[in-house]
């Protein structure tokens, strides 16, 4: 693996879009080293393209979480009566020049309520 590489090993979502409970998508067999491929598949409105989406939201907080104007991207589950009442909850694990890294944040409509990278 090269200094710029990062591999993707998980990816956490709970009261995200079309996710209500938390869904776990593990990119690794060993939880340490990501497959060289995985593929997504399955019939159209199961999620496909709202897990695109939970990379693209993580990414954008990793930018954008510190700056004071920032506003976080909340899109709950919307079948799920308590669910607009509750964070949504994105988490990513991954590894970097051989150390494993777990970025994860919680948010409601107004702020962010937890933030951790450890």
């Amino acid at each position: 693996m090269n200094n710029n590489q990062v591999q993707l090993i998980e990816l956490k979502v709970k009261n995200f879009r079309s996710f209500y409970s938390e869904q776990i998508l593990t990119f690794s067999d060993d939880d340490v080293n990501a497959r060289q491929v995985t593929a997504i598949f399955g019939a159209n409105a199961s999620g496909k393209s709202n897990t695109a989406r939970a990379l693209w939201v993580l990414q954008k907080m990793v930018r954008e979480s510190a700056n004071a104007n920032s506003r976080p991207f909340y899109d709950p589950f919307m079948f799920q009566i308590s669910a607009p009442n509750e964070p949504s909850e994105l988490s990513v694990k991954f590894n970097h020049n051989g150390k494993i890294f777990i970025y994860a944040f919680a948010c409601d409509q107004n702020q962010i309520v937890f933030e951790e990278l450890k």
